[in-house]
């Protein structure tokens, strides 16, 4: 962990579950969020849902959003509201115009654009995440002392990584200058769960050892094969 960061975030943006954890520099441990709002069972992840409203406004997300849903449908006023999921691989696979990726609202037939539906979302998680940090620390926290890793699928091209890094902008993660780009990694979702992997049993991985990935994700499932080697790092095979 760089020295000029007081706090690394890990935010992981899934298809269909969404999740944050954190580690000070300081600490050996990293630590999860398991309790999320009306979510009944603890689990280190929440759904990636958004309610928007008609006026383009967020009204709820995670599983709040289907609670929300449920009860206006019971209504009659689920209508004037626009449930959104899976649209995180949209960025990549999704229709297209000059200005990017976007879904069709279809309450109203309106261009609703993925950067802006992915940026609500991180901005949620990083506002809870945020919060939980604060509330385990007296100090102040400023926010050239944070950096952010996000996680994204493998088969993201250059474009999507780019409108990616744009999203967590707006989202409020980092700047916009070029100073504050090192506070936003990118990792390959296959390549942190190789790390992870490493790192947990690294008093048993030797040299030559192989480990086999398989990502089964909400929207990819990724299958990759890494050999440690001499100095502790891992090839891919």
């Amino acid at each position: 962990m760089d020295r000029l960061f007081e706090v690394v975030v890990a935010i992981d943006f899934g298809t269909s579950r969404s999740g944050f954890a954190y580690k000070f520099k300081e600490s050996d441990y990293s630590v999860f969020r398991d309790v999320w709002p009306d979510n009944p069972i603890s689990y280190p992840k929440t759904a990636t849902h958004l309610l928007i409203s008609s006026t383009g406004e967020l009204e709820a997300w995670g599983y709040t959003a289907m609670k929300k849903l449920a009860e206006l449908r019971a209504k009659g006023n689920a209508k004037d509201y626009y449930f959104v999921r899976n649209f995180k691989m949209e960025l990549h696979s999704g229709k297209k115009d000059r200005s990017g990726p976007y879904l069709i609202n279809e309450n109203n037939g309106e261009k609703i654009y993925v950067i802006d539906l992915i940026a609500k979302y991180i901005r949620i998680i990083k506002d809870e995440a945020l919060k939980e940090i604060k509330s385990s620390t007296s100090g102040e926290l400023k926010d050239q002392e944070i950096r952010w890793c996000l996680t994204i699928p493998a088969i993201w091209k250059d474009e999507d990584k780019d409108l990616m890094r744009r999203a967590a902008q707006k989202a409020g993660l980092i700047g916009y200058s070029d100073d504050e780009a090192e506070r936003l990694f990118l990792v390959l979702e296959p390549e942190a769960a190789a790390i992870f992997c490493q790192e947990e049993e690294k008093n048993t991985l030797t040299p030559g050892t192989k480990i086999m990935i398989v990502d089964c994700g909400g929207g990819t499932v990724d299958i990759t094969v890494h050999k440690v080697v001499k100095d502790g790092g891992l090839d891919e095979v």
